[in-house]
């Protein structure tokens, strides 16, 4: 992917879920599409995107409080967001909520989840990330949200994403969700023999829109 590519997955959609195997190219590709998309705020539960964060914008084992009064104050001094948080393992039950609350109402920045079945878990999703998932788009806003156990992320936000991009899949109940959310059966195939850092994208029901490969070292 290319950084034209890049600006234009910001400009084509609102919320978006990356999904796949360990070691395939995620956290590859959601840098890329955050570094081409504007201003950002990551949860970065295992430390990966440190490299893309300005240098007065890492937050590492900081209490939440602490990381929106520093935001806060980035943005009263006119500072573009590029943030990456390391949260406190006390304050992972409530962060995103937190931040989806501030992201929102900041606007014009993407709020980027890795591991996020640890945060939107399949039997509950926090009311800010809910608000900022329905109404962002009208205030800027985009939500990506990376994962390697998508089954286990909340119905209710997949039913919001405007794009699903799957690198390999090998478990049975990983490829029946990914067709039962695009509405294209019999994937296994395509899903199972994808290569170290190819994907699919799919960005409308029962369409497959891109196919495209990372020509990175990964």
């Amino acid at each position: 992917m290319n950084q034209a590519a890049a600006e234009r997955w910001n400009l084509d959609y609102f919320s978006a879920c990356i999904v796949g195997k360990k070691r395939k190219g995620k956290t590859y590709l959601a840098k890329l599409i955050l570094q081409h998309g504007g201003q950002f705020v990551v949860i970065d539960p295992d430390d990966e995107y440190r490299d893309i964060a300005e240098p007065d914008q890492y937050f590492d084992d900081m209490p939440v409080d602490t990381v929106i009064m520093g935001l806060t104050e980035l943005r009263r001094e006119g500072m573009p967001i590029r943030a990456v948080i390391v949260p406190m393992q006390e304050d992972e039950p409530f962060i995103l909520d937190e931040l989806s609350r501030w992201v929102l109402d900041s606007g014009n920045i993407t709020l980027a989840v890795d591991e996020a079945h640890d945060f939107v878990s399949a039997r509950s999703i926090p009311d800010g990330f809910r608000k900022l998932a329905r109404k962002g788009a009208k205030r800027g806003c985009r939500v990506v949200a990376i994962s390697q156990r998508h089954v286990d992320v909340n119905t209710s936000f997949f039913s919001q994403c405007d794009l699903l991009v799957s690198f390999q899949q090998l478990l049975p109940r990983d490829i029946e969700y990914i067709e039962r959310y695009s509405g294209l059966p019999d994937l296994r195939e395509l899903l199972t023999n994808l290569k170290r850092g190819e994907y699919i994208v799919i960005n409308e029901p029962q369409a497959i829109t891109v196919c495209g490969s990372l020509s990175v070292e990964l």
